[in-house]
C-alpha cells in the first residue's frame, strides 16, 4: 500500500498514486556490513575528475585517501555499482529496496534465498527507475546481485538455479525482462521502446528515454540505425514521430510521448513487434513489406464540398481517415503488420485494441510514403481488403 487511507491513488493517472508522487523519502543509503553507518562523507576532488581526459570517470579507490575521492579513465575491469539514490530523486521507502537483497545471505546458498533474491528484485526501486534500468541495459552482458557480506552472484546462473529446481512460476515474470540478460546480435531498438513506454516514471530526459547516450538527437540516433532491420509491430504505437526529417516520418522520436489518436483519443503504447516482419532501415527511409489497403479516391466517398455530409460503413471511416491524416496529399493508404512467421496475408494484430489498429500513410507521387499516424477501424465495419506490398515510407 503506497500510503493508508483513501487518498492513496484515485485511479486516474499513475501521476496521482503516491508512491511516486508526494512520498515521504528516508534515506536508503547502504554500508559495508562492518560500518555501522556513522562513516565520514568523503568529497570529489574537482582538479581529480576534469583531469581525467578521453573517456568516461571512475572512481580509483587505490588513490583516494579518507577524505577525498579521485578519479581514473574507465577500463574493461571496472566494476559497475548501479544503485537507488536516497535524495528524492531515486526510490520511495513504502516497498522492497536494494537493501532488502542486501540482508539475504548466499554463503550456504539455498533455494529459498535464491528464490528471495529474485522475488525482491522484481519489486524493489532498482527495477522500476528510468535510470536504473538503463544502467541493467548497458550492463547486461554480465549482471550480479550484492547480498549480505559483500557476497555476489550472477543473475543469469541465479535464474537457471531456480528454473532447474525452485518455483519456476518466479521465472517465468522475468520473460517481460529481456534486458536484464546478455544482448542478442540484433540491436533490440524497439525493445527498449517498449519497456519505457510501460515504465511508469517518464520524468527523464528525451535523450535517456530513446536509449541513446552518445547523444540527446533522436534524429542522429535513428540515422545510426542504418542498414539495420526492425520489427513493424514495434512501430505501431501513438507515439510522437520524428518531424521535418526526410526518411524518418515513421520514427518515433520519445517512446512516452504519446500522442491521443484523432478518431477516439486513445492513446497506443508502443510493443516490442517481435512477432511481425521486419523492415530495413535506410537513408531514403523504411523499407518493408506490409499488408497494404490503398484508399480509394476521395470524390467517391466525400463529394465535392460536402466534408460535413454524413456517411456510414467503410465511408465514414475513410471519410473521417481524409480529414484527419491526409489533406494535402493526393494518395492515402492503410497498413498492417505482417506476421513473421506463419500464414504472411493474415495481420498481426495490436495488443488490447478492440478494432483493427492500423497506419495511415500518404503520397504525393505514389511511390514514397509518409507516416501520418495510427487509426483504430471500428470493429463494427468491416475492413476492406489488404495485400501484400512493398512500402518506402520517408
Amino acid at each position: 500500500m503506497c500510503n493508508p487511507g483513501p487518498t492513496q491513488y484515485t485511479g486516474n493517472s499513475s501521476q496521482d498514486c503516491k508512491r511516486f508522487k508526494n512520498s515521504e523519502v528516508r534515506n536508503q543509503s547502504m554500508h559495508d556490513f562492518t560500518c555501522e553507518g556513522s562513516c565520514k562523507r568523503l568529497f570529489w576532488s574537482r582538479e581529480s575528475f576534469v583531469g581525467v581526459r578521453g573517456g568516461a570517470r571512475a572512481v580509483d579507490i587505490a588513490c583516494s585517501d579518507n577524505q577525498t575521492l579521485r578519479y581514473r579513465k574507465v577500463a574493461e575491469d571496472i566494476l559497475t555499482i548501479s544503485h537507488v539514490w536516497s535524495h528524492g530523486q531515486g526510490g520511495r521507502p513504502d516497498i522492497a529496496g536494494p537493501e532488502d537483497i542486501m540482508t539475504i545471505d548466499i554463503a550456504d546458498p539455498t533455494m529459498t534465498a535464491y528464490e528471495s533474491i529474485l522475488a525482491a528484485l522484481l519489486v524493489c526501486d532498482w527495477g522500476v527507475r528510468a535510470w536504473t534500468l538503463l544502467e541493467a541495459m548497458r550492463g547486461r552482458s554480465g549482471l550480479y546481485i550484492l547480498c549480505l557480506h559483500n557476497r555476489v552472484i550472477s543473475l543469469r546462473e541465479l535464474l537457471k538455479s531456480v528454473h532447474a529446481g525452485g518455483r519456476i512460476d518466479l521465472v517465468t515474470f522475468f520473460l517481460g525482462r529481456e534486458y536484464l540478460f546478455p544482448p542478442m546480435a540484433i540491436a533490440n531498438t524497439e525493445l527498449f521502446g517498449e519497456i519505457v513506454t510501460s515504465e511508469i516514471e517518464q520524468e527523464i530526459e528525451d535523450g535517456l528515454l530513446i536509449g541513446d547516450l552518445e547523444d540527446q538527437s533522436p534524429v542522429e540516433m535513428w540515422k545510426r540505425q542504418v542498414g539495420k532491420r526492425i520489427p513493424t509491430g514495434s512501430l505501431i504505437s501513438s507515439a510522437q514521430r520524428v518531424q521535418d526529417h526526410p526518411g524518418l516520418s515513421w520514427a518515433p522520436y520519445r517512446p512516452t510521448a504519446l500522442q491521443a489518436t484523432s478518431n477516439n483519443s486513445k492513446v497506443y503504447p508502443a510493443y516490442e513487434g517481435s512477432e511481425t516482419g521486419q523492415g530495413l532501415i535506410t537513408e531514403e527511409g523504411l523499407r518493408a513489406k506490409w499488408l497494404v489497403h490503398h484508399l480509394p479516391d476521395r470524390a467517391t466517398f466525400i463529394p465535392p464540398g460536402r466534408k460535413d455530409l454524413q456517411v456510414s460503413g467503410p465511408a465514414s471511416s475513410y471519410s473521417e481517415i481524409a480529414n484527419w491524416y491526409l489533406d494535402g496529399f493526393r494518395w492515402g493508404a492503410l497498413l498492417q503488420a505482417m506476421p513473421r512467421i506463419g500464414p504472411r496475408n493474415i495481420p498481426s494484430r495490436y495488443r488490447g485494441a478492440v478494432g483493427h489498429v492500423v497506419v495511415v500513410c500518404g503520397s504525393h507521387d505514389g511511390a514514397s510514403w509518409e507516416w501520418k499516424g495510427i487509426y483504430e477501424w471500428s470493429a463494427e465495419i468491416s475492413l476492406p481488403s489488404f495485400a501484400i506490398e512493398e512500402m518506402l515510407i520517408v
